[in-house]
């Protein structure tokens, strides 16, 4: 038979031909065709290996696809990680659109309701769900932030025991405000406020009264999860609006507060509650219904606050 060359095949008895003279050799078709790449993925030995490979490189890429959170020791995700700094990411935008008449219902309900709001000093100490005020700081969350860092921390306390030691702090060093930090006008201004507490000395009741005293920190610089510090951009700003928010968010479930910053306390405040370095004391706001017999300051029922006149312009 004419032997036609055929690459991969030699016929027994031809020069550089292995097989040994009188053999019988079987040619079929889709041998004449493939070529040596084709039979290597054919080989099981292959596909073995590449199995293999397959197994190894997945948990590979899952590793160096996450981050170790050092606070819990798990590994995230990097795509759940959030926003990567310096990576801009946008997502489509779902709002509710509403009709003007609905709109203007709801800003006229939710002025009214507002208007009704005052700082309260005395509280009663009737207790409060727990998860209710839990809401109201959640709330003040969503607010908006510089960078979207969110440069806050809030921390509820509800034991008597952390409550008596910050009221003890922010007293001691209230009498030092009103005798050394604090100017005259400073203080002549103030007075109308806490006329009613401070008949004999210096008193805070309201921060051991109410069932909750929240603790608004602001966090001055931030410390990722591989302990390196950022910077918090407006960090005053950002904490000042999730303050009102808070505000609020109280006032719509019925309960009240009053903001009050603890001028000289912050550090021991800090040290009371074990709090990091990078948080500072911003406000207190103790949460709960009004004493039976509470006061407010008078407020003139025909002028309570500025005319919008005096505080808005419109160009």
């Amino acid at each position: 038979a004419n032997q036609v060359a055929m690459p991969g095949v030699c016929f027994p008895g031809t020069a550089g031909c292995d097989i040994p003279p009188g053999s019988k050799l079987m040619i079929f078709p889709d041998q004449l065709i493939k070529e040596p790449w084709e039979k290597t993925l054919g080989n099981p030995t292959v596909h073995l290996f590449v199995i293999g490979f397959i197994a190894l490189l997945l948990p590979l890429l899952a590793f160096f696809g996450c981050k170790k959170n050092k606070k819990t020791g798990n590994y995230v995700p990097i795509s759940q990680q959030g926003r990567v700094r310096g990576t801009p990411q946008h997502a489509p935008f779902v709002f509710e659109r509403l009709d003007f008449p609905t709109a203007r219902i709801r800003s006229q309900t939710f002025l009214k309701l507002m208007s009704t709001r005052r700082s309260c000093r005395f509280f009663s100490d009737r207790p409060i769900p727990y998860d209710i005020v839990e809401r109201c700081v959640m709330t003040a969350a969503t607010g908006p932030s510089g960078a979207h860092q969110q440069p806050w921390s809030f921390v509820i306390i509800q034991t008597n025991k952390k409550k008596q030691a910050i009221r003890e702090a922010v007293e001691q060093e209230e009498k030092i405000n009103y005798e050394k930090r604090m100017s005259r006008l400073w203080v002549e201004d103030v007075g109308p406020m806490v006329s009613e507490l401070h008949r004999d000395g210096v008193n805070k009741p309201y921060l051991t009264d109410a069932p909750y005293l929240i603790v608004f920190l602001k966090q001055t610089y931030g410390i990722d999860e591989d302990g390196k510090k950022h910077d918090h951009h407006y960090a005053e700003e950002s904490c000042g609006v999730a303050a009102g928010i808070l505000v609020a968010a109280i006032h719509n479930a019925g309960l009240a507060t009053v903001t009050t910053t603890p001028m000289g306390a912050e550090s021991k405040i800090r040290r009371i509650l074990k709090r990091p370095d990078n948080e500072k004391v911003f406000l207190l706001m103790p949460v709960g219904f009004p004493a039976e017999d509470a006061t407010v300051p008078y407020r003139d029922p025909r002028h309570p606050r500025k005319e919008p006149g005096d505080y808005l312009c419109v160009m």
